[in-house]
C-alpha cells in the first residue's frame, strides 16, 4: 500500500468518527470498529513499513545506478579524451605528411627544371658536337685530297727528278 492510499485511509476513519456520530450506547459496535480499526491501523503500519523497505531499496538501487551511471560516464569522458588525442595526433601527422609531400613535390618539380634545362643543354651540345663532326669530316676529306694531290706532286717531282738524274748519270 502507498503513502496516499495510507492518508485517504485516515481520511475515511476520520470522516467516520465525526459523521458516524458514534454513540455509548453502542460500545460493543465501537469495541468491534475499534478493533477493526486497529486492524486496519496494524495494516497499514505494516504497508508503511513495507514501502519504507521497498523505497530505501529503490532508494539504494538509484544510488547503486546513478554511481553506475556516473562511472560510465567518467569513462565515455576519458575515451572522449583518448580519442580527441588520438584525432588531434593525427591531424598533426597528417599536417606533417602534408607538408612533406609539398617539400617533396616542389624537390621534383625542381629536379624536373633541372633536368629538362640539362636536356636541353646536352642536346644542343649534341647537335653542337654533330655539327662540328660533319665540319671535321669535311676537314679531314679536304685534308686527304690536298694531301693526296701533294703527294701526287711529289711523286711527279720525284720522278722527274729521277728521269732528270738518270739522264745525267747517262
Amino acid at each position: 500500500m502507498n503513502p496516499k492510499t495510507f492518508k485517504v485511509y485516515i481520511l475515511v476513519l476520520s470522516f467516520v468518527f465525526c459523521i458516524g456520530g458514534i454513540s455509548l450506547a453502542q460500545e460493543e459496535d465501537v469495541g468491534i470498529i475499534l478493533n477493526n480499526l486497529k486492524n486496519k491501523l496494524n495494516d497499514l503500519t505494516a504497508s508503511l513499513s513495507r514501502l519504507k523497505t521497498e523505497n530505501a531499496v529503490l532508494k539504494e538501487r538509484l544510488v547503486n545506478v546513478q554511481r553506475q551511471s556516473e562511472l560510465q560516464a567518467e569513462s565515455l569522458k576519458e575515451q572522449l579524451f583518448e580519442k580527441e588525442e588520438q584525432s588531434r595526433t593525427l591531424k598533426e601527422k597528417l599536417t606533417q605528411i602534408s607538408t612533406l609531400a609539398d617539400s617533396l613535390k616542389k624537390q621534383l618539380s625542381d629536379a624536373q627544371n633541372k633536368l629538362t634545362e640539362k636536356t636541353a643543354s646536352f642536346t644542343a651540345e649534341i647537335a653542337r658536337l654533330t655539327v662540328a663532326k660533319e665540319e671535321l669530316k669535311k676537314q679531314l676529306a679536304n685534308l686527304q685530297e690536298e694531301q693526296e694531290r701533294q703527294l701526287s706532286a711529289l711523286q711527279k717531282q720525284l720522278d722527274t727528278q729521277q728521269k732528270v738524274s738518270e739522264k745525267e748519270l747517262a
